[in-house]
């Protein structure tokens, strides 16, 4: 729901990283996929500050790092909830798949008649997200103001990580 709705649950990112450590803690090798509409926006904002970078977010295997690949988005935009997300996802090791791969420009997910929005998220394990950075894309459609996102997950994910199994 939006900011201010009677609906809005403030201590939405707080119950759910509660519910992932507590998983973490059973389960040490638990991989995470979280998708949705949190009416957040990130603007091109990174989930990892730049000094962390997690390996710069190289696309490929351990032994082959391949390239850098940066988080875009169309959306210049970053409100509360943006802020939230992103630190939340930097304190779980988990990566927005949304302005990467397969989706370079970071396409809108949210496109109306008075403005268009990155508001609907595939946010991944770091461990997925190196198994295939490129397994995201957005799918334009005109019969709904949200567009579809699409991605894959591997059979096996890839463990390279820093250091630790998320």
């Amino acid at each position: 729901p939006p900011p201010g709705s009677r609906f809005a649950n403030p201590h939405f990112f707080e119950r759910l990283e509660d519910d992932i450590q507590r998983l973490k803690r059973k389960h040490a090798a638990a991989c995470f996929v979280i998708v949705g509409d949190r009416n957040a926006r990130t603007g091109s904002f990174s989930e990892y500050a730049a000094a962390e970078c997690r390996d710069q977010l190289h696309a490929g295997t351990q032994n082959d790092p391949g390239v850098f690949l940066p988080r875009c988005s169309r959306d210049s935009v970053i409100n509360g909830y943006g802020r939230e997300l992103l630190s939340f996802c930097r304190r779980n090791d988990l990566i927005i798949m949304n302005g990467r791969g397969r989706d370079p420009h970071g396409d809108f997910t949210y496109v109306t008649g008075t403005g268009n929005s990155v508001v609907d998220y595939a946010v991944v394990s770091d461990s997925l997200f190196y198994s295939d950075p490129n397994a995201f894309s957005t799918i334009p459609t005109l019969l709904t103001k949200h567009h579809p996102i699409s991605f894959r997950l591997p059979q096996k994910p890839n463990r390279k990580s820093s250091g630790t199994v998320s």
